[in-house]
């Protein structure tokens, strides 16, 4: 990377000399190299030749506001899942892994850090956007011998959402954060039965039930950065979400519609789970 900084630099300095071949255009040839952090978003912080910007990037870059990415795990989940406990739906964990993609980093004030109207210091409370992806999901496969016949069940639960996340350092380590996320799902609970008769036919019974839908999530909790890397926190969610919900009884491709309806609501979802991040 650092040799591409240099050959680009070389490159844009030759265009400006080169192509026009005065003081003006070495100026800008030189005011563009020396931009090229933001063009080509290699640091979150310009370090220009001002003494003041290159400290101020030096001192930002010991806390983890630096960082432009972040994975989140949910680890009461996982602890849950680990344990052989399944039996915790969609219903009841907004999501089990998350990736965040961090703004440039703003001072309390809105100025961008290393600009010229950044001068409070990593002393004032700093403010971080990102875009955020968050899924959650199960797959279930079971197969029961009964008596004279097969039990096939399978149990899929999938969750996707999106969205923006704004966040405020406070003292001593802690940070609130809330946004705003798009989120969609599909749930699928199917039980497959295979048996012969008397007579030896083959008799296929399948009992269906399926739910898709999406909404969006107005969302907010708090959070403690443990180190510059690390920092749990835990959300709490209010959903607006509307479904389709489909259910029928098969047998022998002779299918009987149970239900086949479409609900709209919202919920509210309490802080039950912990969540650990990590910065890079």
């Amino acid at each position: 990377m650092k040799h591409l900084e240099f050959y680009v630099r070389f490159l844009l300095l030759s265009f400006f000399i080169v192509g026009w071949g005065h003081q003006d255009s070495l100026q800008a040839g030189v005011a563009w190299a020396n931009d090229l952090d933001n063009v080509l978003l290699i640091k979150d912080i310009p370090a220009r030749n001002n003494p003041a910007d290159t400290a101020r990037l030096k001192e930002v870059k010991l806390t983890n506001d630096y960082y432009r990415w972040e994975v989140t795990t949910n680890a009461t989940l996982a602890l849950s899942r680990f344990a052989g406990n399944t039996t915790r739906s969609l219903d009841d964990d907004p999501y089990m892994l998350m990736v965040r993609k961090f703004d440039r980093l703003y001072n309390d004030s809105g100025y961008l850090v290393g600009s010229a109207g950044d001068s409070q210091g990593v002393a004032k409370p700093l403010r971080r956007h990102n875009w955020r992806l968050g899924y959650n999901g199960y797959v279930g496969t079971s197969i029961d011998a009964l008596t004279g016949a097969t039990r096939e069940t399978e149990d899929s639960r999938h969750s996707l959402v999106i969205g923006r996340e704004w966040r405020k350092v406070l003292d001593k380590d802690f940070y609130i954060f809330g946004g705003l996320d798009v989120r969609a799902f599909y749930i699928l609970n199917q039980s497959t039965t295979t048996s012969n008769n008397d007579l030896g036919v083959i008799n296929t019974t399948i009992s269906h039930r399926s739910e898709i839908g999406g909404g969006f999530d107005v969302f907010g909790g708090l959070g403690y950065r443990i180190n510059k890397r690390l920092s749990v926190y835990t959300e709490s969610i209010l959903m607006f979400q509307g479904s389709r919900i489909d259910r029928y009884f098969d047998f022998n491709s002779n299918r009987t519609t149970l239900e086949s309806t479409q609900k709209l609501g919202f919920r509210p979802m309490v802080p039950v789970s912990l969540f650990v991040s990590y910065s890079f």
